[in-house]
């Protein structure tokens, strides 16, 4: 008789939405923005809108229809699933954050100091402005592994080589020790989502100064992962 076959730890079954998102991370074909005025664009905006104010899970199709003055009938013409509709408008949306005006300032200036505060800049500005929109993407974080993976896959892609090269060029002018890329990206990180976290969930009431508040944050960067004089 022979011996059992031992058997690993099973996997968690992926849910229809996980399977969807992995799809449009394996082929990228991630939506254009829909023109707002168009059946379409009034349901992906409302869907937006909602997942961002609420949750994936909290948000009905039947809520989304009547926020975008149409039908769930309708709905399901242009999109075939609540989950197809969370991917078509979610992934675009986070693409929008994060990518082009990152790209355009990582590539602005030759100058370290002075494009990491522009970033820093860029990034408080845009949250500030869509601030239900960053608070989705930081709790689909935390909750939803396949955005995750979109997550990583578009900075890894878009971003992650900007940033690269601004650190390459911290470190040629002499402002960044010669610490590994990853341990300064998470530093810049943890002073600026801290910021943000702070201004977007804990504090939204209070008075905040963007361009004080950048250069406070690029001081606490440069503290941390400065060169000593």
């Amino acid at each position: 008789m022979g011996k059992a076959r031992r058997k690993g730890p099973r996997r968690q079954p992926k849910g229809p939405l996980e399977k969807f998102v992995a799809e449009l991370i394996a082929t990228g074909t991630f939506d254009s923005q829909d023109e707002p005025k168009t059946p379409r664009g009034r349901i992906a905006r409302a869907a937006l809108e909602l997942f961002a104010g609420q949750s994936y899970e909290a948000t009905t199709t039947k809520a989304i229809a009547q926020r975008a003055r149409t039908t769930e009938r309708t709905l399901f013409k242009h999109f075939v699933s609540k989950e197809q509709l969370y991917a078509r408008t979610v992934f675009p949306a986070l693409l929008r954050a994060l990518v082009p005006e990152v790209q355009g300032v990582l590539s602005g200036s030759d100058d370290f100091r002075t494009t990491l505060r522009a970033l820093l800049v860029n990034r408080i500005t845009v949250a500030s402005q869509n601030p239900a929109l960053f608070i989705m993407i930081w709790r689909e974080l935390l909750t939803r592994p396949a955005f995750r993976s979109a997550h990583q896959a578009v900075i890894a892609e878009h971003v992650k080589p900007g940033v690269d090269a601004l650190i390459a060029q911290g470190r040629v002018s002499g402002e960044l020790r010669d610490l590994p890329a990853d341990v300064i990206l998470r530093t810049i990180n943890a002073q600026l989502v801290g910021y943000l976290v702070t201004r977007l969930v804990i504090a939204p009431a209070r008075t905040w100064d963007t361009e004080a508040d950048a250069d406070q944050v690029l001081e606490a960067i440069l503290h941390g992962v400065g060169r000593p004089s």
